[in-house]
Parts: C-alpha cells; sequence; structure tokens
C-alpha cells in the first residue's frame, strides 16, 4: 500500500526560515572574520606583477588589491546577502498570503452565500484606484468593503434592468446625412 502524503500547507514558511536562520548566522561568521579572510584570499592571489607595483605604482597596486577585495566579496558575501533578502521577501509574502487566506475563510463563514470566484473577478473589473484602495485594506477589511461595493453594484443594475424593461432593446433608423441635404442653409454649426 502506498502512505498518503498529507497536503501541503501552501503557506508553510518554516523551511525558508530554517534556511535564513543558516544564512544568516554565516554572514554573522563572516562579518567577524571578514577582514582576515579577505586578507588571506589576496594574499594567495598576489602575483609577482602586483608585487612590482606596490614598488613602482602604489596607486595601481592598491586599485589590484580593491579588486581582488570586491572579487571575494562577490563570490563569497552577496550571494549570501541576496538569498537571504529573497528567502526574507518569500517568507513576506507567505505571511501576507496566510493573512488572506484566514480572513477569506472567516468572510465565508459569516457570508456562505457569496461565490468568491465571482466576488474576486467583481474585484478585478474594478478600477485601478478603487483596486488600490481596497488593496491597501486589512484582508478582513477587504473581503467585507468589497461585498458590500459587490452588492451595492448587483442592486442598480438589477433596478436598471427593471426601469428598461419597457424599453424596446434596439432603434432602427437612419442617420442625418447633411450632402443630402437640398436646403442651400448652413447648419447651426456651420454658422460662424
Amino acid at each position: 500500500m502506498q502512505q498518503e502524503t498529507p497536503p501541503q500547507d501552501p503557506y508553510d514558511y518554516t523551511s525558508e526560515e530554517t534556511e535564513l536562520e543558516a544564512i544568516s548566522k554565516e554572514l554573522e561568521q563572516a562579518q567577524a572574520s571578514i577582514e582576515g579572510d579577505v586578507a588571506k584570499s589576496i594574499a594567495q592571489k598576489i602575483t609577482p606583477e602586483m608585487e612590482e607595483l606596490f614598488f613602482e605604482d602604489k596607486e595601481a597596486f592598491i586599485l589590484e588589491v580593491f579588486k581582488l577585495q570586491n572579487a571575494y566579496l562577490e563570490e563569497n558575501i552577496n550571494p549570501k546577502v541576496a538569498r537571504a533578502k529573497e528567502l526574507q521577501e518569500g517568507i513576506s509574502k507567505k505571511q501576507a498570503m496566510q493573512g488572506i487566506g484566514i480572513a477569506q475563510e472567516a468572510f465565508l463563514q459569516k457570508h456562505p452565500e457569496v461565490d468568491i470566484n465571482a466576488l474576486m473577478e467583481f474585484f478585478l473589473s474594478l478600477p485601478p484606484q478603487d483596486q488600490e484602495r481596497l488593496g491597501s485594506l486589512d484582508p478582513n477589511n477587504f473581503f467585507e468593503e468589497l461585498y458590500v461595493i459587490y452588492q451595492n453594484n448587483n442592486s442598480k443594475n438589477k433596478e436598471g434592468e427593471d426601469q428598461s424593461e419597457g424599453l424596446p432593446k434596439q432603434l432602427n433608423g437612419v442617420g442625418n446625412n447633411s450632402a443630402l441635404s437640398k436646403s442651400g442653409e448652413a447648419l447651426p454649426m456651420e454658422r460662424i
């Protein structure tokens, strides 16, 4: 028999936190020993040409040392800093999504009659400024406010449909063609 794996929580960020903690410790250790590590790395890469620069052109020698230092940082430190930033952003997004998921569940408990997909489609049809305003609300208020707007919009649409029931669906007619007009008088818009 095959064992069923429990469904994975899409908002779980424990593995990211563990990796971030490990990278943070590595960066702390690197910071404590960075000068010694950089000096050791540079010392191993000094060539006879660089030694000559030390005596002939100290400024050029120092520039070469800085290049080696920057290369060391680029190779050993910057990738860890970038990964730590990426993990922090991922954790923040998952935390936000978790909050939205919890708020959505609470909203659906309170309003089981609501079709959440229709509500979200309505949200996407709103003008960008309204989407931005609603998006700035905390998740609980977001769903409640969106639902109020959704209900108001639907009630206006129903009222508009009720008033237009007696009107014809489409009017047929012929537009006025001024070129075919036989009178020599200028049209009101042309009397300037």
